[in-house]
């Protein structure tokens, strides 16, 4: 990691008293949440890879991952609160109220009488108004169904963070809790992975069309549910578990040392850091330019990383191939984390 992300994994670690491989996980992911789309990489000729990474560290109970998660993660929280402040306060009455007046236009409309066009018009523009006030500035989601999670997708301009210190629930939702045929539920995760169109239909209302989803995932899991993961071999051949960098911390419980107790995060390390993903968050994730910006490696940097996958297809016939599915996914992963570093 470079110099601030670096400083502040070193210094989570120290007063959360956990390994900095769980707590470098937690500020790579925080920083992959805070780019969205908007910042890609020319991996090749015609190709542009995006910075959004799934990654899922574990960790005991009782080992201080909720608390590193908290520290890695509070400075996207606090700008995510502030714009639906911000939003609630300046966006918000306008749209109510004008939501209200058409209502009321629709009803006194409908009692006088009105043609079959002039009702259409006055819904398509109270549906339009209902569509914007949905569109409330979130920027990350926890325990969701998919169908609740394209709906999010959709009024959140097709970017959300998927963040939890503890996501059991949201394990056993990609396990099928809610699947009336108890499958796997993953097609979303696997589209917003790669930004592939994706189509989510549902029983009540209209179907959901995303151009273009795109999804960070930072999800911290006891040990288990990554074995249980694992084990499912639908996850595996499906694709989800190779997308994710997964981890085991092994974080142990820590005694504390009455002499020197382990200490806070520096004010300055702190600050930086805020100010970091804050600045991220602002320039790319609620950038409104419509085409992402673009980073070009220069020579040096392309021949490492094309030398990189030629080693990993060599291994792939070979030592690797009975983790075929994963090891394709190396060389992906590694300008993904190039696009965050």
């Amino acid at each position: 990691l470079p110099g601030i992300p670096r400083a502040m994994t070193c210094a989570i670690a120290q007063s959360a008293m956990v390994p900095e491989r769980l707590t470098g996980c937690c500020v790579l992911g925080i920083l992959s949440a805070s780019l969205g789309k908007k910042l890609q990489i020319q991996s090749g000729h015609d190709q542009f890879t995006r910075g959004n990474l799934y990654i899922m560290p574990s960790a005991a109970s009782g080992t201080g991952k909720t608390k590193a998660f908290e520290h890695a993660a509070k400075p996207l929280h606090n700008c995510e609160r502030i714009a639906m402040r911000q939003w609630k306060e300046d966006e918000f009455p306008d749209l109510e109220a004008e939501r209200q007046l058409l209502e009321a236009q629709i009803a006194k409309t409908r009692r006088k009488g009105c043609t079959k066009r002039e009702l259409a018009d006055l819904i398509a523009a109270l549906e339009r108004i209902r569509e914007r006030i949905l569109s409330s500035p979130g920027l990350s989601v926890e325990d969701v169904t998919s169908q609740e999670l394209a709906s999010k997708l959709f009024h959140s301009g097709e970017t959300l963070a998927s963040l939890s210190p503890d996501a059991g629930n949201i394990v056993n939702n990609v396990l099928g809790r809610y699947s009336n045929i108890k499958r796997a539920d993953d097609n979303i995760y696997l589209k917003a992975y790669s930004g592939d169109h994706c189509k989510v239909d549902r029983r009540s209302s209209p179907p959901i069309c995303l151009e273009s989803p795109c999804i960070a995932a930072l999800w911290l899991v006891q040990p288990d549910k990554i074995n249980t993961l694992l084990a499912e071999v639908i996850l595996v051949e499906g694709g989800l578990l190779p997308r994710f960098l997964i981890c085991h911390s092994n974080a142990l419980p820590q005694e504390i040392d009455e002499q020197n107790p382990p200490p806070g995060i520096p004010a300055e390390v702190s600050s930086a850091y805020h100010e970091l993903i804050s600045t991220l968050i602002q320039s790319y994730r609620l950038s409104n330019n419509r085409e992402p910006y673009i980073i070009r490696p220069n020579a040096a940097a392309m021949s490492a990383l094309i030398g990189h996958y030629n080693t990993v297809v060599g291994q792939r016939k070979g030592k690797l191939r009975d983790i075929n599915s994963f090891a394709a996914r190396w060389n992906e992963q590694a300008w993904r984390i190039a696009v965050c570093l």
